[in-house]
């Protein structure tokens, strides 16, 4: 049974254990809402008690008229025949309490009673636990009560009974929900599901794992009727309150809900008592977001509506002071009030876009969208032109596409040549994104030339600018160059930054990647950056910060490409901007391979290809560098991901989309030998696009050429670790490699250098674990005739993840399974000494500061 969170809540009720073996009885409470894991903390902490604990448990029922001492017959019938018949013959309590309490006292085994559901406990019951729990110190007893905190208000019988126990010989256990990692764990899915499911459940565990079981974000039956059974208690006055808050999402103004209920409140106090509702500044909510659903549900459609209409009406009358309008959409839209809806839905997107919620702006127009057979062609068109916009930020490239080719036509229709033009240029967009080169530049000629016969303005000076986007990325810079600087001219001419910012960013990358040196060419997109920030252009502001970080990535300068790719991802995430996002976080994947991080590659990379919105776009980069990762370290399936990756790059003819892959091809064929096929690999992909890669990429293309054979002529214009390595100095290309921070690099350089070189390439390539690499090293080692070569970790060690060796999993197998060091000794013929030794490096291998944590890390990782 897996257990979460709770190692603190049974260490402690071990150390109470222990002491109940030596005399000293104690009461534990255990307690927490419904559903909080009381009964699988008792049930867990029992299985793993001793076995001369003598275990006695009963359970108090939710009855309309509850048995008396109900616990007492549970243990009777279980344990004690004698007992059965003083119950069923009705003996005095004093009698029955006290022969029940001598068996405690005379037992030669130590006592573990458990009672649950003690809120539920009738009279007598009451009493039995009182009587109890104030004699528990002269008996080896622990006596455990379970209960609802949430159903124990000020004037529940058990709130005496608490008070009459000494705090000295009582605990108190008040459970936590879970966290929202924990909930990940469990979970094994991406992100937004963990935390919709946080979101809903907040952590009670027994709500986590009904909604794990519906395999769904929906509420299952087993909860809803959980819930309603608790609200179908409550007053007729109390259950119409709780369905008005109900249909608000979130939580309900305390101000509304006076205006809905002007009457007098006394009814409310049970919702509040039975923690149902609680308030908060000013607002009025449910506990949980599960119970608040289940009665929302419950309600019939009709009276649902019409609680819509009256909180719609109070809404409009403050709309001007006090009242947020993605609140109007909502409750229009379930009344019925379509006029209402599009009139203030559109509203509420612009809103949602000054505020950076990009996703719910989305929202918002694809709400307005379902009722737009009730507005004008025109109208329509542009509602949906601006719903494609917000989807193609929130990479919902679909959707962006179905609402941008129905904008098209209508515009076509009604003859408006500069709308056409401007959808040319969205939708050539689009297809760039989808990773098709093709319709992308023909769409945006189809823009260029629907400006042909107008004078210049801002939509056809963006098309201009947009086809020197796709000129830069293409690798023709002398194209990208002449558009941009025509964009540049014209936007300045008209006064218009937020062309100007976009057409310094194709001007600022085109040099930086068509240049060796990066210094003042990142001059432009660094302008580019700062007049969006000035202007607030979120999307040219998160552009601005890929180019830049990529272009410092490029050019190997690790430190700045961090540093904007951390700004850029906040600013991306803060502003729901998903495509930039997963942008950025593929360049911080290339950086971390690079520089040899590479358990960050593997976090990165699983996480955003288990998400189908990522685009092929920004698919293709994290395919090859899990491709070049797996290759690096040995692992099969490497050429899965890179014939995937290449197979789509090749679709974009894009070079920085097929470079990737075509160098982890090339050196798959290299480690394996074939030479002939790593010189293909490369010749074919310098065929593919004649040649047009930026310098850097050419260079890297070129080192794979030169390590199959070919000799290299003419290294002026190459990256300059690969021209020292062309012209044989291996020594100043490993170091420079060095300097930039990329070890694998560094390694291949020392692979063709002295013994003594050689030997600290092969203890690089041990460092980061790079097994072909290593082979690749003994074997030229070998090849020439050098001695005494360091073996290095065995294939067992290599084979899990934290790189434990054997003696070091068998030790932490022993930690897992409760034993102390004398312990592990004794067991393995070890020294106490040695045990600690091999302790301390396996906290280290797993980054953990207690032998539990180092445990719970090893059985995730699979290592135990």
């Amino acid at each position: 049974m897996q257990l979460l969170e709770r190692n603190n809540e049974l260490e402690l009720l071990s150390q109470i254990a222990e002491g109940v073996r030596s005399g000293k009885g104690k009461v534990v409470y255990v307690f927490g809402e419904a559903g909080i894991g009381k009964t699988s903390l008792t049930e867990y902490f029992t299985e793993s008690l001793p076995d001369d604990f003598n275990i006695l448990k009963g359970t108090c029922d939710d009855l309309l008229t509850p048995r008396p001492l109900s616990p007492l017959f549970d243990i009777a019938f279980r344990t004690d025949p004698q007992l059965v018949k003083l119950l069923k013959e009705e003996a005095g309590r004093s009698f029955i309490f006290s022969y029940f309490h001598n068996k405690l006292s005379k037992s030669s085994q130590p006592n573990l009673l458990i009672i649950e559901d003690v809120h539920w406990a009738d009279e007598a019951t009451s009493d039995f636990i009182k009587f109890i729990g104030r004699r528990i110190t002269t008996s080896n007893t622990m006596l455990v009560l379970t209960f609802r905190d949430d159903e124990v208000d000020n004037g529940h019988p058990l709130k005496n009974i608490l008070s009459e126990i000494s705090s000295e010989s009582s605990c108190r256990i008040n459970l936590k929900p879970l966290s929202r990692e924990s909930i990940a764990k469990l979970l094994s899915t991406d992100a937004q599901h963990t935390d919709e499911i946080f979101a809903i459940t907040q952590g009670n565990p027994f709500y986590v794992t009904e909604m794990i079981a519906c395999r769904e974000v929906k509420i299952p039956n087993s909860i809803k009727d959980a819930v309603m059974a608790r609200i179908n208690q409550l007053s007729d006055e109390s259950i119409s309150f709780l369905q008005a808050v109900s249909v608000v999402p979130s939580r309900a103004e305390h101000w509304l809900m006076e205006e809905l209920f002007p009457d007098k409140w006394d009814f409310i106090d049970e919702c509040f008592s039975r923690k149902i509702l609680v308030q908060e500044f000013g607002y009025i909510r449910f506990r949980h977001e599960l119970a608040r659903i289940a009665v929302e549900e419950s309600i019939p459609f009709n009276k649902k509506n019409s609680i819509h209409k009256r909180i719609l009406n109070k809404l409009l009358d403050h709309v001007a002071t006090r009242t947020d309008l993605t609140r109007i959409v909502h409750h229009a839209k379930y009344a019925g009030d379509i006029k209402k809806v599009l009139e203030f839905a559109p509203k509420a997107a612009e809103q949602a876009i000054l505020y950076g919620a990009h996703r719910q702006a989305a929202a918002h127009f694809g709400t307005a969208l379902e009722y737009s057979n009730r507005l004008s062609k025109e109208e329509q068109a542009l509602l949906m032109g601006k719903y494609a916009y917000e989807c193609y930020l929130i990479e919902k490239i679909e959707e962006a596409f179905f609402y941008s080719h129905k904008a098209l036509e209508i515009w076509i229709k009604m003859g408006n040549e500069k709308k056409t033009g401007s959808c040319y240029r969205f939708i050539s967009r689009l297809y760039w994104f989808s990773g098709n080169k093709e319709l992308a530049e023909e769409y945006g000629k189809k823009a260029i030339d629907k400006f042909r016969n107008f004078s210049p303005s801002r939509e056809s000076i963006m098309a201009i600018s947009n086809l020197s986007q796709l000129k830069m990325l293409d690798s023709s810079y002398q194209e990208a160059i002449e558009y941009s600087n025509r964009a540049i001219q014209l936007a300045k001419k008209i006064y218009d930054d937020e062309i100007l910012a976009h057409a310094l960013n194709n001007m600022g990358s085109t040099l930086v990647l068509s240049n060796l040196e990066i210094g003042s060419n990142m001059d432009n997109l660094l302008k580019s950056l700062e007049i969006s920030l000035a202007n607030n252009f979120e999307e040219h502001v998160a552009r601005a910060y890929t180019n830049i970080s990529y272009g410092y990535m490029i050019h190997k300068d690790f430190k700045n490409s961090e540093k904007f790719l951390d700004v850029g991802i906040e600013y991306s995430t803060q502003r729901d901007l998903e495509s930039w996002e997963h942008y950025m976080k593929a360049i911080y994947a290339q950086v971390y391979f690079e520089t040899g991080m590479w358990e960050k590659v593997e976090k990165i990379t699983s996480r955003l290809l288990n998400k189908q919105s990522v685009r092929i776009i920004t698919r293709i980069p994290l395919l090859s560098v899990v491709g070049r990762l797996n290759l690096r370290r040995g692992n099969p399936d490497s050429k899965k991901y890179l014939d995937e990756a290449y197979e789509m790059a090749v679709d974009t003819r894009e070079s920085q989309r097929i470079k990737n892959a075509v160098l982890g091809k090339a050196e798959l064929a290299w480690l394996d030998g074939d030479l002939k096929l790593c010189k293909t690999i490369i010749k074919d992909a310098l065929e593919l696009l004649k040649c047009k890669y930026n310098p850097i990429e050419y260079s890297e293309l070129l080192f794979w050429l030169w390590i199959s054979g070919e000799k290299i002529k003419g290294t002026s214009e190459i990256f300059a670790p690969y021209q020292y390595l062309f012209k044989g100095d291996w020594k100043r290309s490993a170091k420079l490699w060095r300097h930039y921070g990329c070890p694998y690099d560094e390694a291949l350089s020392l692979l063709f250098g002295n013994e003594d070189h050689m030997r600290c390439g092969l203890k690089i390539a041990e460092n980061l674990r790079a097994q072909p690499l290593i082979y690749k090293f003994r074997q030229q080692m070998r090849a020439r005739g050098i001695k005494n070569i360091a073996t290095g970790p065995r294939q067992s060690t290599l084979e899990n993840p934290a790189f434990l060796t054997n003696r070091q999993i068998e030790v932490l197998n022993l930690v897992s399974g409760g034993f102390k060091n004398q312990e592990i000794a004794d067991k393995l013929f070890i020294s106490t000494k040695t045990v600690d030794h091999h302790i301390s490096a396996i906290l280290s291998k797993l980054d953990a500061d207690t032998r539990s944590k180092a445990v719970a890390r090893a059985k995730t990782l699979g290592i135990i």
